[in-house]
């Protein structure tokens, strides 16, 4: 068997979309706020697709940390910490 690339099946290493959504602060905000909820919730298999699918890896320092998401979203914390 021949082994197909992902070029030869059109299929981009770089999700432009992805890219484009991560330059607007809504869209740091959104990624930030899915990647806390999978992280909390311990879901590695689906962070493990998140991630590269929208190109986070190399830029998780983008991410805001819970305590700025609950800040920008107008949120509390509870006393666990979740």
């Amino acid at each position: 068997r021949k082994c197909i690339s992902f070029e030869q099946r059109s299929i981009p290493l770089v999700n432009q979309k992805a890219q484009d959504i991560l330059q607007s602060p809504a869209g740091t905000l959104a990624a930030s706020l899915l990647h806390d909820f999978l992280s909390s919730l311990g879901l590695d298999f689906s962070l493990s697709v998140f991630s590269p699918e929208s190109n986070l890896t190399a830029d998780l320092w983008k991410l805001q940390p819970r305590t700025v998401l609950l800040q920008q979203l107008g949120l509390q914390a509870n006393d666990k910490g979740d």
